[in-house]
């Protein structure tokens, strides 16, 4: 569960960076099939960069504010176990 810590933390401008630049980093985004997973790749690469640990639920629903989580996956289609956005 998150806490409003984690969201916070996650709000501010330092915490905001940080997330966008783990999901980067990470080049795992985190839709498709093996979305949880590419999730903990994202909360591996935040740690690396900010040392805060932050929990996954905190950084799904940062990950939802962003971005239309819905409209992602169904624009997702898997070639040779690689999620490729549809054009």
């Amino acid at each position: 569960m998150a806490t409003a810590a984690e969201l916070q933390y996650l709000a501010t401008v330092d915490g905001e960076s940080a997330f966008f630049r783990a999901l980067c980093e990470a080049q795992a985004r985190p839709v498709g099939m093996h979305r949880h997973f590419r999730m903990l790749v994202v909360q591996r690469e935040l740690y690396n960069l900010t040392e805060q640990t932050v929990s996954i639920d905190a950084l799904w629903k940062k990950f939802s504010t962003c971005y239309d989580i819905e409209l992602l996956e169904g624009n997702v289609r898997v070639l040779g176990g690689i999620p490729i956005l549809r054009p």
